[in-house]
C-alpha cells in the first residue's frame, strides 16, 4: 500500500486547496450554509456558525430533518432565529393552517355588474369544491332597495335561493359565504345561519370606519356565522390609526381572521412583510388575511411573501379574475401550497370549460393604466374608466402625464 509523504510537496498543495474550500464554505462571508441529506455521508458535516442554513432534501429523507435538528442542536447549543431552514428539491412540506379563499364571482363580478350565470356559478362551485379549496365567496350581499335589480346581477345580492340553486344536492366540505359592505346591507337582509345555505360573512371596510365593521360583524356573529373583517386601502391607512383600530378588533369582535387588502395594488414585498407583523402583533388571537391585485404582477408574490411572515388566510380567484387587473391567481396558489388536499386538475378545467370564453367577452388582467395606477397607489376606477373610452384606451403616456399633472387632481375634485 502506498503512503502519501507529508512533506511531498504535491500533497501540501492538495490539503491547501481542501482547506480552501471548507473555510469558504463555512465562513460567514458565504450566505449561507448548505446541508445536504441526499449525499451518501451518514452524519453530514454541521457549521458552527450563526448564519443561514437551507437543507436540500427529497419527500424520502424528509423524516431525517428532525435527526438533522438534533445535530445543530448540539452543535450550536439550539435551534433558534439565527438559523433559516429551507427545504430544496421535491419536498412536501406545508403549512396545515393555511385556508384557501376563493372570490372569483364577487371580486369578478365588479367588471360585469355581477352578471353571471347560475349555470356558470355552478360550474365553478363544483370546480372549487372537487379542488379543495377551503372557503367560496358567492358574491356580495346588498340591499336591494340601495342596487337596482334589473341593472345589476344576481350576485351583488347573493339571495339564499340563488345560492341554493348553486349547491343543490352537492355534498361539500366548502364553506359558502358572502361579503357586506358598511352602509350597504340591512340587518333584515340578512337571516339566522341555521335558515341559510351560508356559513361564513366578510365585512369590509376602511380603517376610518372599523367602529362600523366591529357592530356589523358581531351583529352577524350574533346570527351564527362565521365573521371575518376585510381591512380594504391599506395602502393608504395611517400607522397609528390601523394599529388602534386592530387593537379594537382584538378586545371587541371574535372574527376568525382580519385581511390585509391591497385595493390599489401597489404593496411591494417589504410593505407586505411590515404589515403582516402589523398585524400579528395587534391581532394575537385571531389569524392574519391576505387580499392583492395584480396591477404590477405582484400578486402572487405578495401572496407568498404574506405566507412566509405567518398569513393563513389566503384569497385568490380562477385565472386571476377581478376588477381591473385581477387578483391573485387560484391555480398559481393551489400549485404553490404543495398540500395534497389541493388538487390543480379542477381549476384548470374550470379555466378551459367557463373563463377562456369569458375572456373573450370580459377584460381583466394586467395592463398598463392599471399598472400606472399601482405604482402611483390610485384607485384603479380612471384606469377602468380610460378602458371604457375607444379612442384613448391604448394612449398609455398620455395616460401616464395626465395621471403625474396637477391638472390631473383639479379634473378629479371637480
Amino acid at each position: 500500500m502506498d503512503f502519501f509523504d507529508p512533506t511531498d510537496r504535491r500533497y501540501k498543495y492538495r490539503r491547501k486547496k481542501e482547506r480552501k474550500k471548507t473555510a469558504a464554505r463555512h465562513s460567514p462571508q458565504s450566505g449561507c450554509d448548505l446541508l445536504n441529506l441526499n449525499s451518501h455521508s451518514s452524519r453530514p458535516s454541521i457549521p458552527r456558525y450563526r448564519q443561514p442554513l437551507r437543507i436540500r432534501t427529497n419527500s424520502q429523507n424528509l423524516r431525517n430533518l428532525f435527526k438533522i435538528f438534533n445535530l445543530i442542536e448540539y452543535k450550536c447549543g439550539a435551534v433558534d432565529n439565527n438559523y433559516e431552514m429551507q427545504c430544496i428539491g421535491d419536498g412536501t412540506m406545508y403549512r396545515k393552517e393555511i385556508k384557501v379563499v376563493d372570490c372569483t364571482i364577487r371580486d369578478g363580478g365588479l367588471i360585469n355588474k355581477w352578471q353571471f350565470s347560475h349555470e356558470m356559478v355552478r360550474k365553478v362551485f363544483l370546480g372549487l369544491s372537487a379542488a379543495g379549496v377551503d372557503y367560496m365567496e358567492v358574491g356580495y350581499r346588498a340591499s336591494q332597495k340601495l342596487f337596482p335589480p334589473g341593472e345589476f346581477g344576481p350576485w351583488r345580492f347573493s339571495m339564499d335561493e340563488d345560492v341554493r340553486q348553486i349547491v343543490q344536492d352537492t355534498q361539500t366540505q366548502m364553506k359558502l359565504g358572502v361579503m357586506v359592505d358598511i352602509g350597504r346591507v340591512e340587518e333584515d337582509d340578512i337571516k339566522p345561519c341555521e335558515e341559510s345555505p351560508l356559513d361564513f360573512i366578510r365585512v369590509a371596510t376602511y380603517v376610518k370606519d372599523i367602529d362600523k365593521a366591529i357592530d356589523l360583524a358581531n351583529h352577524c356573529n350574533q346570527k351564527g356565522y362565521e365573521t371575518f373583517i376585510n381591512i380594504m386601502a391599506i395602502s393608504t391607512a395611517a400607522n397609528f390609526e390601523l394599529e388602534e383600530g386592530l387593537r379594537q378588533i382584538e378586545a371587541e369582535a371574535p372574527v376568525t381572521a382580519v385581511n390585509i387588502v391591497d385595493s390599489f395594488g401597489s404593496l411591494y414585498s417589504e410593505e407586505v412583510h411590515y404589515l403582516v407583523k402589523t398585524f400579528k402583533d395587534n391581532l394575537p388571537t385571531r389569524e392574519v388575511g391576505i387580499h392583492t391585485h395584480n396591477n404590477q404582477q405582484l400578486a402572487f408574490a405578495n401572496t407568498i411573501e404574506a405566507i412566509r411572515k405567518g398569513a393563513n388566510y389566503l384569497d385568490a380567484t380562477v385565472y386571476g379574475i377581478g376588477r381591473g387587473p385581477g387578483n391573485c391567481p387560484m391555480e398559481l396558489l393551489l400549485s404553490f401550497l404543495k398540500n395534497p388536499k389541493y388538487s390543480l386538475e379542477p381549476v384548470l378545467q374550470v379555466i378551459e370549460d367557463v373563463f377562456l370564453p369569458l375572456r373573450e367577452k370580459i377584460e381583466w388582467g394586467y395592463i398598463i393604466p392599471y399598472m400606472i395606477t399601482g405604482i402611483l397607489n390610485e384607485h384603479p376606477r380612471i384606469a377602468i374608466a380610460l378602458r371604457q373610452d375607444p379612442e384613448k384606451r391604448d394612449k398609455y403616456a398620455e395616460f401616464y402625464r395626465t395621471m403625474t399633472t396637477p391638472e390631473c387632481y383639479e379634473a378629479k375634485v371637480e
